[in-house]
């Protein structure tokens, strides 16, 4: 909408996840909306918060040391909110700690980029890091906090240290407490309806909907286009029908299952892996930093509890099914380069997560490998579960917060690539100023719609990633599985 037509006077919201929530709340106290517009908030999940999404685990890194600086000066802005300890700010009742962030690519050559040699090509993990201690240093320049590399007797809360080996790594990371952040996840989301409920004082502008698994978008032809007008929910036969003037589809990695998002996102399953510890391990390592290698994709949180997380941030497996045209939103000239033949009409092959099911033993495998890296003390201990958490990656990791070009009344906001959670307490403002055209103009060229599809696009490509590429989850099930290792 432009910033002189009418509000919408109802809006559906697929997803109470972080960015449907996020949008809510941002809805509810824009004064354009503020009066007139109902909202519709639905989620699959029977419950929220909704135990499958990507918003919903023990713990996320909060941090602002981005190799883009559009990203780095918002996950800033970001984190001054997290600090916020009141009772009704984000990072008040324990929802938010500190305890320092290590940052860490493999160098094979053990120099640094400076001394390397003209033509030297640099491995994408090292480039981000380097990229991203640039940008930190910037943002603490402008903040007018201390960002030169700290020396021996010097207050490494303060500032931001340049490491470069192994062993100093570790020294280092025992004396960090404040440099990196790492966020809860669950109780957020709890916080965030709260805030929701408490803006609709009144109940009457907000409706959430649990149990609502959105089977398809609902559209009418309006001139050469389109227009979606609602959706229609999963049940016996044809399912419930919504209605609405704007539809937001926030649905996280479900949310290609909605709209042809071919060569512009994807589902991507990622390895989360958990393991027991005792009340003196917590002890020891609550204050350590967390830690990613950006070579390996693997990073370990330092726990809250008595459970343990080793994750990877890696290019991740699709699983790969076959959608019925009528059940995605396409564009018809775009349905056959894109789509498959199927029995019973044509088809998009998309990514589809599957949930409740461990990691596969390739997975199980790596964290293990990780473990006896970062703590080789517990290298053996059995995991207590392993599990999947499902990205909705872009190529290039930026998010997808766009009017759809060719179907009116239907507005994008997703693509959150596995690291659009930090940005809880900012991103809802932003997503409506890009509803009324307002966003500015570096995250409106960051988030627009991709007018090319990406050819062959299996996972992001932002340099942040590591791992084993073009994985399928069905194929590497078929290897093994041991439930936990």
């Amino acid at each position: 909408m432009s910033t002189s037509s009418q509000p919408p006077q109802h809006i559906l919201i697929i997803g109470a996840g972080e960015f449907g929530l996020a949008t809510t709340l941002a809805l509810l106290r824009r004064s354009s909306f503020s009066t007139t517009t109902r909202i519709t908030l639905l989620d699959a999940s029977p419950q929220l918060p909704n135990i499958h999404g990507s918003s919903v685990d023990a713990s996320r890194i909060i941090r602002p040391d981005y190799a883009n600086p559009v990203y780095a000066k918002l996950a800033a802005e970001a984190q001054r909110l997290w600090r916020g300890k009141g009772q009704d700010q984000w990072g008040g009742q324990g929802r938010y700690t500190e305890s320092g962030f290590l940052l860490a690519a493999d160098c094979h050559d053990g120099r640094s980029l400076e001394t390397r040699e003209e033509g030297y090509v640099v491995p994408d993990g090292e480039k981000y890091v380097a990229k991203s201690l640039e940008n930190v240093r910037k943002l603490m320049n402008e903040d007018g906090a201390e960002a030169e590399g700290l020396g021996e007797g010097r207050d490494r809360r303060k500032g931001v240290q340049e490491i470069k080996g192994g062993e100093e790594a570790m020294r280092v990371a025992a004396g960090l407490s404040e440099k990196g952040r790492v966020g809860g996840l669950g109780a957020v989301v709890r916080f965030a309806l709260g805030k929701v409920r408490e803006e609709d004082e009144e109940g009457r502008r907000v409706s959430i909907r649990t149990g609502a698994k959105v089977r398809r978008l609902l559209s009418e032809k309006e001139g050469k286009g389109s227009r979606v007008v609602g959706v229609e929910l999963e049940g016996k036969g044809e399912g419930e029908k919504i209605f609405a003037d704007l539809v937001v589809v926030s649905a996280g990695a479900w949310s290609p299952s909605l709209v042809d998002l071919q060569g512009r996102a994807v589902a991507t399953g990622q390895i989360l892996s958990y393991l027991q510890i005792t009340d003196a391990e917590r002890d020891r390592l609550k204050d350590n930093p967390t830690v990613i290698n950006l070579s390996q994709g693997m990073f370990m949180i330092p726990p809250k509890g008595n459970e343990l997380k080793i994750a990877r941030h890696g290019f991740g497996y699709r699983h790969m099914e076959s959608v019925r045209e009528g059940d995605v939103l396409v564009d018809q000239e775009d349905l056959d380069p894109a789509g498959v033949e199927s029995p019973d009409g044509r088809a998009l092959r998309v990514s589809v997560p599957v949930v409740g099911i461990p990691a596969p033993l390739e997975g199980q495998q790596a964290c293990r490998a990780a473990l006896k890296q970062m703590l080789p003390e517990m290298g053996d201990r059995p995991f207590t579960k392993t599990r999947i958490c499902w990205y909705c990656d872009t190529p290039d990791g930026d998010f997808l917060i766009d009017w759809h070009p060719k179907h009116k009344g239907l507005f994008l906001a997703t693509g959150g690539s596995g690291h659009g959670f930090k940005f809880f307490p900012v991103i809802g403002e932003r997503i409506v100023d890009a509803v009324e055209g307002k966003l500015d103009p570096e995250l409106r060229q960051a988030w627009s719609w991709r007018k090319e599809r990406v050819v062959d696009f299996h996972s992001c490509e932002d340099g942040s990633r590591a791992g084993p590429r073009r994985m399928d989850l069905e194929e590497e099930l078929l290897k093994g599985n041991s439930g936990g290792s």
